[in-house]
């Protein structure tokens, strides 16, 4: 848990550095789509391993952050193209 915690703080220190590298922010924002996507995923596959209302609450957050990520990703590719 620790090292999954150092290496979201590290991801996280990058990307803030980072904020005028538009390509960099561009990879991280489908990289987490992807990410994410694969959480939902499992939790809809697994889904006999949560109490029903954890699983719909779980896979609800999951999917609202593909969909976030997703549109924040087409945003700045947009607006990539258009520079």
């Amino acid at each position: 848990m620790g090292v999954l915690c150092f290496c979201v703080l590290l991801a996280t220190g990058v990307l803030r550095v980072n904020q005028k590298n538009t390509a960099l922010l561009i990879k991280a924002d489908a990289t987490t789509v992807v990410a994410w996507g694969a959480c939902a995923v499992l939790t809809f596959s697994e889904q006999e391993l949560y109490k029903p209302k954890a699983w719909r609450m779980n896979l609800g957050l999951q999917l609202a952050l593909v969909v976030l990520y997703a549109v924040q990703y087409v945003t700045r590719s947009a607006k990539a193209k258009g520079e």
